[in-house]
């Protein structure tokens, strides 16, 4: 999850509950419209997988750091993707008192940009992880 918090734009990564990992700038956030991005740089095109992740404001980092591991399975399409709120469980517990934790700002934009595109053997191996965990985590229902 990407927020503001105490002024600072803050990353939270919560692996079901089990690993956890978070990042936050050190400067908090100028006043005015600010543009807030976080780029994640995948080791590889697979699940679970690690990779540097980068805060940026106004297109400058201002937090770089490293995620061992990614989720290895997948969540539905909009599993994880509340927009100015936190609609399920909080991703970071230190603001659990404050959930559903409503951005009270404007929001003029969000843009998801999934780059480099993957190969066709890449998307090929990555589809066939997925059917095999899915497959595996069905038969142990």
């Amino acid at each position: 999850a990407l927020y503001v918090q105490d002024g600072k734009l803050k990353h939270h990564y919560s692996m079901l509950g089990v690993l956890e990992y978070t990042q936050a700038a050190e400067t908090p956030l100028p006043a005015g419209d600010v543009g807030v991005e976080m780029v994640f740089a995948a080791d590889a095109p697979k699940p679970a997988t690690g990779g540097e992740v980068t805060l940026l404001v106004n297109g400058e980092p201002v937090a770089v750091g490293r995620m061992e591991h990614t989720v290895p399975a997948r969540f539905s399409g909009y599993a994880g993707m509340d927009i100015g709120c936190d609609n399920g469980l909080v991703v970071d517990r230190s603001y659990a008192d404050k959930a559903p934790f409503r951005f009270n700002g404007e929001i003029k934009q969000v843009v998801f940009d999934i780059a480099p595109d993957m190969s066709d053997e890449d998307r090929q191996a990555l589809h066939e992880h997925a059917a095999q965990t899915l497959a595996a985590h069905g038969a142990s229902a």
